[in-house]
């Protein structure tokens, strides 16, 4: 069995490690201009990161959102946000139809709001989700745990 050094061994099972590694995921996908941000991947870690802080329990999840997340769970709905944004990103690496992820500019500053993109004859209606909310509340919530 080959030995590794404690120092080069990362325990993510450490509340305090975890959350800093989450942080650092987040920073690492967000913190570049605008138009090469990894949304998609953010909404993943966001996403995974809640089920893993809260041990994959629904109702644990649930009420995180309603706690951390408030205006959130005000313009979406909690239950929502975990059955089309979480469900479809960690199960199929996407919202669920009709839910797509979007920048604050793009729904002037609200969390939610319905958008829709024109094709040839016809306009397709999604619920969009304001990732740039998503990730600064994320953050605090990562601030609170760590206190």
């Amino acid at each position: 069995m080959k030995k590794i050094s404690k120092r080069n061994f990362l325990n993510l099972g450490d509340k305090r490690t975890l959350t800093k590694t989450m942080r650092s995921s987040v920073n690492l996908c967000y913190k570049r201009p605008r138009k090469k941000r990894h949304y998609v991947a953010l909404l993943c870690l966001i996403a995974c990161g809640i089920d893993g802080l809260n041990r994959g329990e629904k109702s644990a999840y649930i009420n995180t959102l309603k706690r951390y997340f408030p205006d959130l769970c005000k313009e979406l709905g909690a239950l929502e946000f975990y059955s089309k944004y979480r469900n479809g990103i960690v199960h199929e690496f996407t919202p669920k139809k009709g839910y797509a992820i979007v920048e604050n500019h793009e729904i002037n500053g609200k969390y939610v709001d319905d958008v829709c993109i024109e094709e040839k004859d016809r306009k397709i209606k999604f619920r969009g989700l304001n990732m740039d909310r998503l990730v600064k509340d994320f953050l605090n919530y990562l601030g609170q745990l760590e206190k």
